[in-house]
């Protein structure tokens, strides 16, 4: 009897490790959140990283500092750029504003911004104008592709000193990989909500993925980077894959992504490049 006890006992015990296994296998197929940045997702055979934005706490703080009194939301910040123009400017997503007073090399250096779908009434300039109360506008279906790089072309500097001619191809200007934006359409809190909103967008260099980033459904300003290196002629492609569901429109609105990179290129650029000694070169 007591054998037949034993017996039992141990084919329990292999049918409950078995059953851990099995719930095991599940957890990997399901998103787990952790208390850091990031979420560890897994679709069946491959593990996907995917990276939370958070709040850039330094443009919001940039876009009220030439602002007196204390406005209710954030949306009659972004309207004071309408009344004057440099009144809610952001050096940190569209680079140094009034002065060009002991300028960076960093400071020198701005993103060009294009899409592979053209909308003819929003514009994908929009996303690149300085102003909040335009967008750039898709449907959710459209498999927008939206790409990055150095302008090259656009520089304080020129001949000899300018940025093509003094940047190599294998130039580091990243690492990691930093950007801002504005989510959805910021002109009014009625177009933010009945719009629709990024939610998750897949991040390529060169067209090589690597990493999916999980936006916030927020009017702020939000920033994220992702573990990858942007050298001088790299491509960084936005794919947005997934939304939060406009309450009256389908159309998918960005207001804006940040154009200069004086505050997310590496600084060591600007001890290799002096940009006040090469202006007195020139």
């Amino acid at each position: 009897m007591k054998i037949k006890l034993v017996i039992l006992l141990l084919v329990c015990i292999a049918c409950n490790s078995n059953k851990k296994k099995s719930a095991d296998v599940l957890v990997v197929n399901t998103i787990k959140i952790d208390t850091s940045d990031h979420i560890i997702t897994s679709e069946l055979d491959e593990k996907q990283e995917v990276t939370l934005a958070t709040i850039d706490s330094v443009s919001i703080k940039e876009i009220k500092q030439y602002i007196d009194d204390e406005l209710p939301t954030i949306f009659d910040y972004y309207k004071q750029e309408l009344i004057e123009e440099h009144s809610a400017w952001s050096d940190k997503l569209f680079g140094r504003c009034c002065s060009n007073t002991d300028l960076t090399f960093t400071e020198n250096l701005f993103y060009k911004i294009s899409s592979n779908f053209k909308n003819e009434k929003y514009l994908i300039t929009n996303i690149s104008d300085t102003d909040y109360s335009t967008a750039y506008v898709f449907k959710p279906n459209t498999k927008v592709k939206i790409n990055i790089q150095l302008d090259l072309g656009k520089s304080f500097l020129s001949g000899r000193y300018s940025n093509k001619k003094l940047l190599n191809p294998n130039e580091v200007i990243m690492n990691p990989i930093k950007l801002s934006l504005i989510n959805g359409y910021v002109k009014s809190k009625a177009l933010f909500y009945e719009n629709t909103r990024v939610k998750e967008i897949k991040v390529y260099v060169n067209h090589k993925y690597v990493e999916t980033v999980v936006l916030m459904d927020k009017p702020l300003v939000q920033e994220f980077k992702v573990n990858a290196i942007f050298k001088t002629n790299d491509i960084i492609t936005l794919e947005p894959i997934s939304f939060y569901k406009g309450s009256k429109y389908d159309d998918v609105c960005i207001s804006e992504i940040q154009t200069n990179l004086g505050k997310t290129a590496l600084p060591g650029l600007n001890k290799k490049y002096n940009l006040m000694e090469l202006l007195n070169k020139e």
